[in-house]
């Protein structure tokens, strides 16, 4: 028998409560209706409906995994290092109440005050691949 993977979140079938942070990330990932399903049904979803619901990215084949994972995560190491921190602060402050609109805007200055943002636009003017330092 081959395993399969399943995703879910099983609170409901062991009698214990959700906390507030983890159910307001559900629904900020999947909206209010997908996260009621996940969290009153308890069911264990298949990878493919998992996806469907946008509780996972993508679904590759199991045997592809590691090779899916090394070419993700060098696609990201490839971008320019202060745009991904930039992104990865404006996208972890929207799930703030009050996020700091003044260090996100900081960090965007900081890119296009950048070495790496004049080496981005020279290499897509001599269209070649850029080569950032982070600085």
């Amino acid at each position: 028998m081959r395993w399969v993977p399943k995703l879910g979140i099983t609170a409901a079938k062991l009698g214990l409560g959700y906390n507030m942070e983890g159910v307001l990330k559900l629904v900020g990932v999947v909206g209010p209706s997908v996260a009621a399903d996940v969290m009153h049904s308890a069911t264990l979803f298949d990878a493919a409906i998992a996806h469907a619901m946008g509780l996972v990215n993508r679904v590759v084949p199991l045997g592809e995994r590691d090779k899916t994972v090394r070419t993700l995560a060098a696609t990201i190491a490839a971008n320019a290092p202060l745009t991904v921190q930039a992104a990865k602060a404006a996208i972890r402050a929207t799930g703030q109440n009050s996020p700091d609109v003044d260090a996100i805007s900081a960090m965007v200055a900081r890119c296009f005050g950048s070495e790496d943002y004049a080496e981005g636009r020279r290499a897509f003017a001599e269209k070649r691949r850029p080569g950032f330092k982070g600085r």
